[in-house]
């Protein structure tokens, strides 16, 4: 678990190839980049309009997740 707290985001790709995201099929992952990437269009926007009220902060892939978003 130590190796995931890096905030090198090809180390972090790394660790999540090889791991979680590898199982996966291709149109899965891709709909996980989609999602993370408009969060962090989402949070960018939050954070002009409300700052400091909101922050993206990486969680563990886990099969049957259905969260994506919390408060």
């Amino acid at each position: 678990m130590e190796k995931l707290n890096t905030e090198d985001p090809g180390r972090l790709a790394r660790l999540l190839s090889e791991g979680a995201l590898s199982p996966m099929q291709d149109h899965t992952r891709f709909e996980l980049a989609v999602a993370i990437r408009l969060l962090q269009c989402l949070e960018a926007r939050l954070e002009v309009r409300q700052p400091g009220r909101w922050r993206l902060q990486r969680t563990l892939v886990i099969r049957g997740r259905t969260d994506s978003v919390a408060q």
